[in-house]
């Protein structure tokens, strides 16, 4: 199946309400109201000029070619890649998170015998005092 990329883009328009048209051409496509129709009448267009229609209407246009061989293939590639990227990286996060606990148990239990060598020392201190008087 074939893309009318003008089509495309030509229906995508009418359903963002543009109040001038001549402006929206001048402004945000660098090229006139004429140019616009002309280009919106080709069932192709260079990647450039795509790139500046998704950038006008804050739009991807090109994933209405996605769907299609061969990047359909590249796509499911990709997408697989980036399955197994994520459950690495969410493994890579679960050990993290386990070794903060146990850092944090360590650092309550430091802590801990932190308060109870002070209280030792001091009442260490306080049992040599009573021994001098």
């Amino acid at each position: 199946m074939k893309i009318h990329i003008g089509e495309v883009i030509k229906k995508f328009a009418k359903t963002v309400k543009i109040d001038n048209m001549d402006t929206f051409c001048m402004e945000r496509l660098n090229m006139t109201k004429q140019n616009y129709y002309r280009a919106i009448k080709q069932e192709s267009m260079n990647t450039d000029m795509l790139v500046t229609f998704c950038s006008a209407f804050n739009h991807d246009f090109f994933q209405y070619y996605y769907n299609f061989e061969p990047l359909k293939s590249i796509g499911k590639v990709e997408l697989k890649r980036l399955k197994e990227d994520n459950i690495e990286l969410n493994l890579a996060i679960e050990r993290k998170e386990d070794l903060l606990k146990d850092y944090e148990r360590k650092i309550v239990l430091l802590k801990e015998e932190n308060s109870q060598l002070k209280e030792r020392n001091s009442l260490s201190k306080n049992s040599s005092r009573q021994k001098k008087k």
